[in-house]
């Protein structure tokens, strides 16, 4: 197939996928300020996050509010709000739900996760953290219980995108 024809699409839910592609991989996209990262599976659902931290961001504030009691207590102790955050969107972005339906779901470890209730209740996922320049936060999931190697390739510098 030519490149040409390769086209993203849009799940209902938002999340882009390679259209028209016979047996195509699962892939996820992210990008935050200037860089962007994509991950690609051959056989489960990923995805992935990146996230940079906002100035004067009251994230103590939005922890309380949607996160986990667990996570909102880690975060006003000065865990990151951003790896949570990421690590969320990974795990949403990695069964194509929406972020609504991800923000009560426990992500204080990497490894396996089960989401016991809520939308997403018995599904479950592989969680790690990924590199990612400082300030940024990033995460990948992938659905399914079975832990997965990362072949990391690096950042995609938008600025450098003509």
């Amino acid at each position: 197939m030519p490149p040409r024809a390769v086209r993203w699409r849009h799940s209902a839910h938002g999340k882009p996928y390679l259209d028209r592609l016979p047996d195509a991989p699962h892939s996820s996209l992210s990008h935050a300020g200037d860089l962007a990262a994509i991950a690609v599976s051959r056989r489960r659902g990923v995805g992935v996050d990146l996230a940079r931290p906002g100035p004067g961001f009251r994230e103590a504030a939005l922890a309380a509010r949607f996160f986990t009691p667990e996570e909102a207590g880690a975060v006003a102790a000065g865990e990151s709000f951003s790896r949570l955050w990421a690590r969320k969107e990974a795990c949403v972005k990695a069964v194509g739900a929406t972020f609504v339906d991800g923000l009560r779901l426990p992500v204080m470890r990497e490894g396996p996760l089960r989401c016991e209730d809520g939308p997403l209740r018995g599904r479950t996922w592989w969680l790690r953290d990924v590199r990612a320049p400082a300030p940024y936060r990033a995460a990948l999931a992938l659905r399914g219980d079975a832990p997965f190697a990362v072949r990391e390739h690096g950042f995609l510098d938008l600025r450098a995108v003509p």
